[in-house]
C-alpha cells in the first residue's frame, strides 16, 4: 500500500501545482464500510470549496488514466480545517502567535490540556500564554501528545 500512497501523492502534488495548492497529506482510511482516499490540501490565504472541487477533478482524472488502484474508493479532497494538528517543527514555528491547544501525556499542574497563544518554539520547547490564568508555561515537545490550532470562544 505504501507504494500506492507514494504514487498518489506524486500525482496529487503535480495536479495541485497547477493552482498553487500544497498537498499536506494523502491517506487511505476506512470509515464504516467505505474506503476513502483522503487528500488534505492548503492554499494561501485559504483553500476554497471551488479549489477543493477543482483539485478533486484533476486528481480523479489522473488516477483514472493510470488505473492502478484495484479496490473501490471515494476520493475526498479537503482543507486542513480550523483546528488542524501541528505535526512538524515548521507547522509549529508558522503558528507562533496563534491560539493553540496542547494535550500532554501526563498532568501538569493537575491538567493535561492547555489553551493559549503560542509565544515561542525553540530547542523542542513550546511556550504558551494561558490568558485564562494570565501566565506563561513552557512544555517540552516530548511531553506533548498532540498540538493543534484552536478556535477561541
Amino acid at each position: 500500500m505504501n507504494k500506492k500512497i507514494k504514487k498518489i501523492e506524486e500525482i496529487a502534488r503535480i495536479c495541485a501545482q497547477k493552482s498553487d495548492i500544497e498537498i499536506v497529506s494523502v491517506e487511505f482510511v476506512k470509515e464504516q464500510s467505505m474506503k476513502i482516499l483522503r487528500v488534505i490540501a492548503r492554499k494561501k490565504p485559504a483553500l476554497t470549496i471551488e479549489d477543493s472541487a477543482y483539485l478533486n477533478k484533476l486528481i480523479s482524472d489522473e488516477l483514472d488514466k493510470y488505473d492502478f488502484i484495484d479496490e473501490q474508493y471515494y476520493l475526498e479532497v479537503s482543507s486542513e480545517g480550523l483546528e488542524r494538528e501541528l505535526k512538524t517543527d515548521m507547522d509549529i514555528k508558522n503558528s507562533i502567535g496563534e491560539y493553540i491547544c496542547i494535550r500532554g501525556y501526563k498532568r501538569i499542574d493537575g491538567k493535561k490540556e492547555f489553551f493559549g497563544n503560542l509565544i515561542s518554539f525553540s530547542n523542542d520547547e513550546l511556550t504558551i500564554y494561558l490568558s485564562d490564568q494570565k501566565r506563561k508555561i513552557t512544555i517540552n515537545r516530548n511531553e506533548i501528545s498532540k498540538i493543534r490550532l484552536a478556535v477561541r470562544f
